[in-house]
């Protein structure tokens, strides 16, 4: 699997935030992440809506309650801090969709 390293570094931030329980980092790192994800002449413009969705998605997995979740009241944290888990579809010109793992590991 491919890995983009401005995206690999901007999901680790995240990662971090997220491990830390820090809700405000975590969210300005999903800002950064799609930002960098916006820019990346590496990543195809056909997944770049569905990778920031997957991270989006974790996000508010992870932070379901405002505020006041995290790990510590209850949000989960995943064992394993990349996005392989993360299906992404592509949608082709065909209508067809194919999923698609995307890892950006630390």
């Amino acid at each position: 699997m491919a890995q983009i390293p401005d995206l690999k570094a901007a999901y680790a931030d995240y990662a971090k935030a997220t491990d830390a329980g820090n809700q405000n980092d975590a969210n300005q790192a999903v800002k950064l992440f799609a930002q960098r994800a916006r820019l990346s002449p590496e990543l195809l413009r056909t997944h770049v809506d569905d990778v920031i969705s997957a991270i989006e998605d974790e996000f508010k997995k992870l932070f379901p309650g405002g505020g006041t979740a995290g790990p510590e009241r209850g949000g989960a944290v995943p064992s394993e801090r990349d996005l392989s888990h993360l299906k992404v579809t592509s949608r082709f010109r065909n209508n067809t969709q194919e999923p698609r793992s995307v890892r950006l590991s630390r």
